[in-house]
This record gives structure tokens, C-alpha cells and sequence, in this order.
């Protein structure tokens, strides 16, 4: 195999693994400081101002879609660098199963499948003929990324899957009301436990940023929600755009061809056709 194609491989994993720390901090870290684009003429909201957006967001994610599918491009930059990868997502709500394939954008040959079957994951790197499976509830997550991070993996279908993150055993620091003060409809929200802090914006009934701090270690996540729709009454957005400041990576994701509550085949979903020579390695 030629040794460019070994550094189209190796690019496309570095992809993979920006992509799925910026997903796991957007699910876990949460802030106060200015999101772009949001507007400074908030003030404090009462109590009843503030439970409505909080209804808000349980309004959204208690409607969830039992299955969908839709293709994807991802674009941005880490550092100096910029890349750019397509590929597809399938979710299936009950059982729960997802499969995730990441391709080479130039090629459109398969770089990378994550597999989901209830708890069991699985890694497939076709190229090097290998396959991790490892359980969600054990995840090491650093054994992945060389990024030593705990999360609840989750976190990761609250974007994929038409949920708001909210952050764990929250208390709210403060409520925001915009000039027109409608409940419900514009502000702010500021959320926080023991280790994080969560800003979620929202316009017009919809949320559309979300702030992450680290309390600790000050890291900064920007997550913003563009271009939303209503698809069979679900929630969806065309675009997600997530910024980490200090690491200095920008990551567009733009999705298509989005259908809602699809009949999903239980075991096309979770089948991987693997070659007789395949490594398998066993996390837990």
C-alpha cells in the first residue's frame, strides 16, 4: 500500500478523534462568557421566566425519534491544518443501536465504522483490518484518543440523536430575559454542578448556542445550532458548528438527506462484514 495512502489514513483518524472529543466535552463541560453572536441587552429573569426555558429544553428532549438517518460533512481546522470528511449516521432508539461510518473524502472508501449494540461498541478500521469492542458502561475513553478525559458516553446521542446536553445534578446559577421579555421564547440559562458550567442560548423558542466551561481546568467549548427545522414535529438541525478556543479547532458539521422515524433494519444496522484476517481486541 503506498505510503500516500497511509497518510490519507492517518489524517482521516486525527479527524475522527478531534470530532469525538469536541462531541464529548459539548455533552460534559459547560459557562458564562459572551457566545458569538448573542445579544447583550439581557436582564435577570425571574423565576417564572426561568422555568420556562427549563420547560423548553424537557419539552424537547422528551420527544425523541424512535429512528433516523442522514448522511454528513464534516470541515474545519486544528491548528494550522484543515481537513474535511463525509459520511453517514443510523440510530435506532429501542434497541438501542447506532452505527457511525466516516469516509475518505476523496476516495469515499470507509476509514472508520463505530457500531453500537446496546452496551457492546465497536471500532472498525478497515484499512488496518482491525476491530475494538469495548463496552459503553467501562469505556476508557483515553485508550481511544490519548485524551484523558471521563465522560458518560451518552452525551454523544444528545447531539446525534435531537437532544439539548444538560449537565448532571444541575442547580440554576442564573436566568436572562430578553427585551421582550416572553417566557419561554428568548434568554439565557446558566447551569452548573460541581465541576461544570452550562450557558444555553436560546431565539425564538429554540435553543441555538451552547457555552462549556471546565471549572477546573478552564476549558471552553462553543457549540452553535444553525439552520434548525421541524421534521415530523422533532427538532433538527442542518448545521452544527463547534468551536474549542483554546485548542484552536473549528469543527462545521453539515447535515442532508435527514429522515425521521425510518423503518431501521435490527440487524443490517449492527452487521459488519469483516475479512477473515481481521484483529479483534477486547477492551472489557
Amino acid at each position: 500500500m503506498s505510503f500516500k495512502y497511509y497518510n490519507i489514513k492517518a489524517k482521516y483518524i486525527r479527524i475522527l478523534k478531534i470530532f469525538t472529543i469536541l462531541l464529548l466535552f459539548t455533552g460534559l463541560s459547560t459557562c458564562s462568557k459572551t457566545l458569538e453572536g448573542t445579544k447583550k441587552d439581557y436582564t435577570a429573569a425571574d423565576k417564572e421566566e426561568t422555568n420556562a426555558l427549563l420547560l423548553l429544553i424537557e419539552k424537547i428532549n422528551n420527544k425523541n425519534p424512535d429512528s433516523f438517518d442522514s448522511r454528513f460533512i464534516i470541515e474545519g481546522h486544528s491548528g494550522k491544518q484543515n481537513f474535511k470528511t463525509s459520511g453517514k449516521v443510523q440510530f435506532n432508539h429501542t434497541p438501542r443501536k447506532m452505527r457511525v461510518i466516516f469516509h475518505d473524502a476523496v476516495f469515499k472508501t470507509p476509514i472508520v465504522e463505530l457500531i453500537q449494540d446496546n452496551d457492546i461498541l465497536k471500532f472498525y478500521y478497515p484499512i488496518d483490518k482491525r476491530i475494538i469492542i469495548d463496552n459503553i458502561n467501562k469505556l476508557n475513553i483515553k485508550f481511544y484518543l490519548n485524551y484523558d478525559l471521563n465522560f458518560n458516553f451518552s452525551f454523544i446521542y444528545d447531539i446525534l440523536t435531537h437532544r439539548i446536553p444538560v449537565i448532571d445534578n444541575y442547580s440554576v446559577k442564573k436566568g436572562l430575559q430578553g427585551e421582550e421579555r416572553q417566557p419561554g421564547k428568548d434568554g439565557l440559562i446558566i447551569l452548573e454542578n460541581d465541576s461544570f458550567y452550562e450557558t444555553l442560548s436560546f431565539s425564538n423558542e429554540i435553543p441555538d448556542k451552547i457555552l462549556c466551561l471546565n471549572k477546573k481546568t478552564r476549558e471552553r467549548i462553543e457549540v452553535y445550532l444553525n439552520d434548525p427545522s421541524y421534521i415530523e414535529g422533532i427538532l433538527s438541525y442542518r448545521n452544527i458548528r463547534l468551536v474549542s478556543p483554546e485548542s484552536n479547532v473549528k469543527i462545521n458539521i453539515y447535515f442532508s438527506s435527514k429522515r425521521i422515524n425510518v423503518p431501521v433494519d435490527q440487524k443490517k444496522i449492527t452487521n459488519i462484514k469483516l475479512p477473515k484476517d481481521v484483529k479483534v481486541l477486547y477492551k472489557n
